[in-house]
């Protein structure tokens, strides 16, 4: 198994239905690729997580890092896992109460906790110790 993390953010504002169709497209066609991560969205910002086959993840970053609504795309960790962290691509978001979002397939809570959960026992995995400076930087914990 191979985990690719990066951060970037995004050219334009996300309204909640481009988020929602973010989250659509994403979702079904990293289904069909056998990729599975978490995205996470707030305020412009981005981090994600993508996880699968070494020959389909790194097609995918490199076809992201080109698209023109990513701005400053960085990888920030790539290698291999043991296993997946993130069975489900998911997306998780804050501060933003729709309901065009509220039921959305992969929709995650992840942002709205108060506190990261242990996504898994043990030491922390370089996606969760990403995650935990996603959240300090853009200030979810306070």
């Amino acid at each position: 198994m191979f985990q690719l993390i990066y951060a970037n953010s995004a050219r334009d504002t996300f309204s909640p239905a481009s988020l929602a169709g973010l989250l659509r497209g994403s979702h079904a066609r990293n289904q069909r690729r056998g990729i599975t991560g978490i995205l996470l969205f707030h305020e412009g910002a981005f981090l994600q997580v993508l996880e699968g086959d070494k020959g389909t993840v790194e097609p995918l970053f490199e076809k992201i890092s080109g698209a023109p609504r990513h701005v400053g795309v960085t990888r920030v960790w790539r290698g291999p896992v043991p296993r997946r962290e993130f069975p489900e691509f998911a997306m998780a978001f804050r501060d933003l109460d729709d309901p065009e979002l509220s039921g959305l397939e992969g929709r995650s809570e992840l942002l709205l906790q108060r506190r990261l959960p242990d996504l898994i026992r043990g030491e922390a995995s370089p996606a969760q110790n990403f995650i935990r400076v996603f959240r300090r930087v853009n200030q979810i914990d306070r």
